[in-house]
């Protein structure tokens, strides 16, 4: 997805990881209410260090999140999106959380998809992966038919199955179909290590047993 929010003249540095990225203040404390509270304390320096977050932060992101802060075209997408949101509350950039939220809004689906990618690519302490899970768990429908959730680790599609809201011998025949379906995709990639998921079928039917005894005992 990609907005706008003005090029301007380079006046000072953000550095990140120990290197150097050309900003225009005047557009930092323009879009941050954050610098702009803090702008005494960096008027009189050329280089702004920016402070290690309580999340991971890589590095197209924060250059995504300077193109913010500076008025430039910007791509948000899945695999930054929980990172630019979170920025955005931390350093108070109203344009952007006005943004975000209307985009949600139009698009519910991105969060599922964000939730995914993180949990795949481990980018969240235990607090925020257990945040996510619960959000692929309430969806678990929603997003049954992405193929990355065939990627998730045994624990951690266990812990979506079971831990949260899910109930899934509370469905209709249909749905446990559905998710049956899904298991022995899953089975298909994880082999006999992911057949400790079928406890979650609490009423198993008996050619779902067959199949498991015939094809993956």
């Amino acid at each position: 997805m990609w907005s706008t929010l003005s090029l301007c003249e380079k006046s000072k540095n953000i550095v990140f990881k120990g290197k150097k990225y050309p900003i225009d203040f005047d557009s930092l404390i323009r879009y941050s209410n954050y610098y702009y509270n803090h702008r005494s304390e960096y008027e009189k320096t050329e280089d702004i260090i920016f402070p290690n977050e309580p999340i991971e932060i890589d590095e197209e992101s924060f250059q995504t999140f300077l193109k913010i802060c500076q008025g430039e075209p910007f791509n948000i997408n899945y695999s930054n999106f929980f990172i630019i949101r979170q920025l955005s509350y931390i350093y108070d950039i109203p344009g952007l959380k006005k943004w975000i939220e209307n985009y949600i809004k139009k698009n519910p689906e991105i969060t599922l998809k964000a939730s995914l990618h993180n949990l795949l690519n481990n980018k969240n302490d235990q607090i925020k992966i257990e945040e996510e899970e619960k959000a692929i768990s309430d969806n678990f429908l929603e997003i049954i038919e992405n193929e990355d959730l065939l990627k998730l680790r045994v624990p951690t599609l266990f812990r979506i199955l079971t831990r949260y809201n899910l109930h899934i011998d509370q469905f209709d025949d249909q749905k446990q179909e559905k998710i049956i379906d899904f298991l022995f995709k899953y089975l298909d990639v994880h082999k006999k290590e992911g057949s400790v998921l079928f406890i979650c079928i609490k009423d198993m039917k008996i050619n779902t047993m067959l199949r498991l005894i015939e094809n993956y005992s």
